[in-house]
């Protein structure tokens, strides 16, 4: 679609530095490709909607059911004979509105109409994207500027005048079969030119892609490194954490048997104090019965204090040495468990920094592949878009070329079929002659025999004319019944804001407007209103709804058959006496 308008503005601007030196006329080759691509824009998504008749409406059509058909442009085009097709008759609607400067208007108020837009054309055509219809209405706005003179009667249902205008505009036409072929011939040339060059620009365009093609094998071999890099960084990764999980495992064995001895030694100290309070309050107890026993076997009770003093402090002094021993292996233990417990942090805190590095260098390897993806989608992507710009530059070119060989060919077959016929025409009219000249002969015959007849003809004429201004008179009367029929229906005027919906059905809106029955002042929408018929107070068509329209056909007919029967039979009678 954008190559489209692209080749329609560069057409514009060739169309406009042509006029610099005067009017557009029929002959130029600019006028010609500018015309084709209008109509190539115009048929772009089309829809095959066809007449009754089954014969391809086309844009021609889409413009009459968009535009009033009372416009001057659609009666301007229906009036040239030489078009008999709807296709011809799209052709001529672009060369009139080129030549009255009114082109972009009547396409514009197309394409604001979108019901009947979205019946005639696809969803991604051209004047269905708001966007493309806009820019392709502002490309032929420059067209009104210029000024053209073209041929209007030209007859275009078969092809645009390219031959005519483009190739023998300066030469007379070709007269024999030699020049056709040479036509030919340089067609074929200018065609196998054109092929070259295609093949040339495939080239091209895949040499670039297997320049592409390398470029992505090269990003995605690296992308595969990284992952391998990755995948090895997080193995050893891994492993650190499982050692590190290890050695704290060991130091928590470690510190369970510590922690049990810690344990015992302190309900053994516990248990040691307790039996000493136990001793000292026995010592207590006994010792006035022990000195009163001593005293009695003359034993000296300082002496026996003495000894169970030394030996309750020796005792607590082996307590204390031992408890000072726990307390040692408690304190070694506890350095050992403490230095455990450190590395296993330190060992931690390293893995953790090793991983916090390791996560950064991930971030950055993915965010370089990010990148080589984007620039790679970013390239891959443009140069498709420029093959297929290529690819559709190539089509239309290569179409162009068909086409013009084409028409070379029916011309060539055309000019050798019309020589044929011209011989046979002319064998055929040397026997028509001497047939015409036995048949003079009888004529003659005939034509003293009809000079009789007209005699009797102008007899019968008299009667016929004193007949007709008896059928005037008669038409006249029934003229002024019909006044009168007209004025029995009471008209009465409905105000357009006391109705919203047809009595069809139809809801009124912006797009289906409300129009008024000029017989009986009902609203209706446009179907319901389509009938006109000519009014005596002011020779126009103003419309009538289907009711009121009916009812005036039937007064009409009733009023007018027996004198359409009577005329008839005069008629008939005076071919039989003319005949006899």
């Amino acid at each position: 679609m954008a190559l489209l308008l692209s080749n329609l503005t560069r057409s514009v601007d060739a169309v406009r530095k042509e006029a610099e030196a005067g009017s557009i006329k029929d002959g130029s080759e600019v006028l010609i490709k500018l015309c084709v691509l209008i109509e190539e824009v115009l048929n772009y998504n089309i829809k095959s909607k066809t007449s009754l008749l089954g014969e391809y409406k086309g844009y021609w059509g889409y413009f009459v059911e968009c535009i009033d058909q009372s416009s001057a442009i659609i009666s301007v085009v229906n009036g040239i004979a030489a078009n008999k097709t709807f296709v011809g008759k799209g052709r001529a609607l672009i060369r009139c509105s080129l030549s009255s400067k009114t082109l972009a208007e009547h396409v514009q108020i197309a394409c604001r109409n979108n019901k009947i837009t979205s019946q005639y054309y696809h969803r991604n055509a051209i004047v269905r994207d708001a966007q493309l219809a806009e820019q392709f209405v502002d490309i032929l706005y420059n067209l009104n500027e210029l000024d053209f003179e073209l041929d209007k009667g030209m007859g275009l249902d078969d092809a645009w005048p390219a031959f005519s205008a483009k190739s023998f505009a300066a030469r007379s036409p070709l007269n024999t079969e030699s020049d056709t072929r040479s036509l030919l011939s340089t067609l074929s040339v200018d065609a196998e030119k054109s092929i070259e060059q295609l093949r040339e620009k495939v080239a091209k365009l895949r040499a670039e892609c297997k320049a592409l093609t390398k470029q992505r094998n090269v990003a995605i071999e690296e992308k595969d490194e990284s992952d391998i890099a990755w995948n090895e960084l997080v193995s050893k990764l891994r492993l650190e954490a499982f050692s590190a999980t290890e050695d704290c495992e060991k130091a928590t064995a470690i510190l369970a048997p510590v922690q049990q001895r810690c344990d015992s030694l302190e309900a053994k100290r516990a248990e040691l104090l307790s039996q000493n309070e136990v001793l000292q309050a026995s010592l207590e107890s006994l010792l006035p019965t022990s000195l009163k026993g001593a005293r009695a076997r003359d034993i000296d009770p300082d002496q026996l204090a003495k000894e169970i003093r030394s030996f309750t402090e020796a005792q607590v002094l082996a307590l204390e040495a031992e408890k000072e021993t726990a307390q040692h292996e408690a304190t070694t233990l506890k350095s050992q468990l403490e230095k455990a417990l450190a590395d296993g942090q330190l060992a931690i805190q390293v893995h953790d920094d090793k991983m916090r590095q390791l996560a950064a260098e991930l971030q950055r390897t993915e965010s370089r592949i990010v990148e080589m993806e984007i620039r790679h989608s970013e390239t891959l992507s443009g140069v498709r878009q420029r093959h297929k710009e290529d690819m559709d530059s190539l089509a239309a070119e290569l179409e162009a070329v068909q086409l013009r060989q084409t028409e070379a060919s029916a011309a060539l077959a055309a000019r050798t079929a019309s020589l044929e016929e011209t011989e046979r025409n002319r064998s055929s009219t040397v026997d028509h002659l001497a047939h015409l000249e036995q048949l003079l002969e009888k004529e003659t015959g005939r034509a003293e025999a009809a000079m009789s007849d007209c005699n009797e003809l102008r007899t019968a004429l008299t009667t016929a004319t004193s007949e007709k201004h008896a059928l005037c008179h008669r038409i006249q009367e029934l003229s002024e019944l019909l006044k009168t029929a007209k004025s029995v229906v009471l008209s009465t005027w409905q105000a357009d804001a006391d109705v919203e919906l047809c009595p069809c059905g139809k809801l009124f809106t912006f797009s289906e407007r409300k129009h008024h029955c000029r017989k009986c002042g009902q609203v209706y929408c446009d179907a319901c209103t389509s009938r006109k018929v000519l009014q005596a107070s002011s020779d126009k068509l103003e419309r009538l709804c289907n009711s009121c329209h009916n009812l005036i056909e039937s007064f009409r007919s009733e009023n007018l058959d027996s004198v359409n029967s009577s005329f008839l039979r005069t008629q008939y009678a005076s071919l039989d006496a003319s005949s006899k």
